[in-house]
């Protein structure tokens, strides 16, 4: 807990979302932690707040990108949200997981279904 007049930690993290259309680049999101959920940077863009989860604008940035979610990646996210409220884990280590999580939705997306066969089906 801060001493008074301490300012409070401002626990901050960046989460890369992969662009998965051609020559896109990632998008680097901050996720800062707030006491309900997290607020969203683009840059020195404000994109909003969100849920523990990352819902709404985490959706929006999925849909933007082209990439194609895990299942169950908010319900990470949202471990990441308590690990930072309750201080079991280090930011270092919540950053390792947000890392993590690109590296996964990086998979999930080199696994999509490609080729001729799949022209036209609607993402």
């Amino acid at each position: 807990m801060p001493e008074k007049g301490e300012p409070k930690k401002i626990h901050e993290f960046i989460f890369r979302i992969p662009g998965m259309e051609k020559n896109a680049p990632d998008w680097e999101v901050r996720m800062v932690f707030n006491e309900y959920g997290w607020r969203l940077y683009a840059g020195a863009n404000l994109l909003g707040d969100c849920d523990r989860r990352g819902i709404p604008q985490l959706d929006k940035i999925l849909d933007q990108s082209w990439a194609e979610a895990p299942y169950k990646l908010r319900k990470y996210i949202e471990h990441l949200w308590y690990s930072a409220s309750d201080g079991k884990l280090t930011d270092d280590e919540i950053q390792d997981g947000f890392n993590r999580l690109t590296d996964w939705i990086k998979r999930v997306n080199e696994e999509v279904p490609k080729g001729k066969l799949w022209e036209g089906v609607a993402i």
